[in-house]
């Protein structure tokens, strides 16, 4: 019996009628390279026969309509293994559509392969819900998807609750018990893109749509919280908590590692010690590219398929080595690479487009657990000469989410370009260091707190 790969499309890609003529119109040239690649009966799922999108529909809703296509339609598939192809927005529900139905593990998923998976979300999300985005949409007849892209903004509740109850999963029941998981993105948008007046499609460190950062779901998670009573009302006594501070020590794998007073308590949870996802960025690839590549077009990048897709269990160890090797691959391989003119007036270097970047989110909560939304975050620079990096050279953006206004996000660039004979500068590991300086208050009160580190 041949082997099956199913295959999930991501956000608004939807078929007009379930013929497989519809059906293909979503996935293009995606099942053929599949099948050529591994000879396995490929099989597309097309969920929208479910659930069609709209302003009421979660992503929780369309984890289940996948549930429902594969029980009606497919249910050998839940009886044997199968692997997974998901494409974009088909990462964070296939993770989901795991968390919800098989919290106990059981998944008939062997091997997941994600496809520029919006893992964190996009730029493009609270986009997507401004009024122009909508009047675009209702001229085809079609409403955005309101909570669906509250879900896929940056810093999104939903999504970091996600990522870290499947993190827990993978640390409760072990990496035997759960799908081997492989995530492929291109950092290389379409010259068109440089035209936006938006800066997310041509955003480094991204292929137009998500961020290579916000595609990784290796990550670091760390909680601080004050450990006073809570009967301790006296200004002067919470003053004095909360000034006291916390020196760094610039010891990796942590990007900010803290050295806490008696009265924090840091709570941290690395997933890449659970297990480490293997994640690659390959060469020429836009978010969109995966669906109109044919064999022989990307080399690299049917390489990985096929090493992903017929990945062993015993072999899935050291593929985090391959996939972070044919990364460098593809730095390496635009080092040389000459300055593209798009047209007269835009420049771009294809270097910064695959500069190494990093996503850095704040959630702010009370001594309840309830979401603050009086804050300040400052980051100052330790003290330096001239020539040093600072902290403030890292930072390209920030967005605060918009459905959850206790959140916010910060794109760190790690590295700069310089010249092909030096390469990319290492800001990151030149960093001397920060402070960091949360700020806090109760509306409408005058009591501010705040924690250094």
């Amino acid at each position: 019996m041949a082997r099956k790969i199913v295959l999930v499309h991501g956000y608004s890609a939807e078929s007009a009628a379930e013929t497989d003529a519809a059906i293909q119109e979503i996935y293009n040239r995606l099942p053929d390279l599949i099948q050529d690649l591994t000879g396995a009966e490929v099989i597309d799922v097309d969920y929208s026969r479910w659930i069609s999108l709209d302003d009421g529909v979660t992503l929780d809703d369309v984890s289940r309509a996948m549930q429902q296509e594969l029980e009606q339609f497919h249910p050998h598939l839940l009886e044997t293994p199968f692997d997974i192809v998901a494409h974009s927005t088909g990462g964070p529900v296939v993770r989901n559509w795991i968390r919800r139905y098989y919290p106990e593990g059981g998944c008939p998923a062997e091997r997941i392969l994600y496809l520029a998976p919006a893992m964190w979300g996009s730029g493009l999300a609270h986009i997507g819900k401004t009024l122009i985005a909508r009047f675009i949409k209702a001229l085809a007849g079609k409403e955005p998807g309101k909570k669906v892209l509250n879900a896929l903004e940056l810093g999104s509740s939903w999504t970091i609750q996600m990522q870290l109850e499947f993190d827990a999963m993978v640390k409760r029941l072990g990496r035997s018990k759960m799908p081997m998981e492989f995530v492929l993105i291109g950092s290389q948008p379409p010259d068109l893109y440089y035209l936006s007046p938006i800066r997310y499609p041509r955003e480094e460190g991204s292929d137009g749509t998500v961020r290579a950062s916000g595609a990784n779901p290796n990550f670091i998670h760390l909680k601080i919280h004050h450990k006073f009573d809570e009967s301790t009302t006296d200004p002067e006594e919470l003053h004095r908590k909360a000034d006291m501070g916390f020196d760094s020590d610039p010891t990796p794998p942590v990007i900010l590692p803290l050295d806490l007073p008696d009265d924090y308590d840091p709570v941290t949870a690395r997933s890449h010690l659970v297990r480490k996802v293997p994640f690659a960025i390959v060469p020429n690839m836009w978010h969109s590219g995966f669906f109109n590549i044919a064999r022989g077009d990307n080399p690299a990048c049917d390489q990985l398929m096929i090493s992903a897709l017929n990945c062993t269990r015993t072999e899935y160890g050291s593929k985090y080595s391959e996939f972070a090797q044919a990364t460098n691959q593809t730095r390496r391989g635009v080092r040389n690479a000459q300055r593209h003119w798009f047209y007269v007036f835009k420049k771009v270097w294809r270097q910064d487009q695959h500069t190494p970047y990093c996503q850095l989110i704040f959630r702010i909560f009370d001594q309840h657990a309830q979401p603050h939304r009086k804050y300040s975050i400052y980051f100052q620079p330790i003290a330096s000469t001239g020539d040093d990096v600072t902290i403030g050279d890292l930072f390209r953006d920030s967005h605060g989410n918009k459905a959850n206004d206790n959140t916010i996000t910060f794109y760190l660039r790690l590295k700069e370009w310089k010249t092909e004979r030096t390469g990319w500068t290492d800001h990151l590991g030149n960093l001397k260091g920060a402070v960091l300086e949360i700020d806090a208050r109760e509306a409408g009160s005058r009591l501010e707190t705040s924690s250094k580190s």
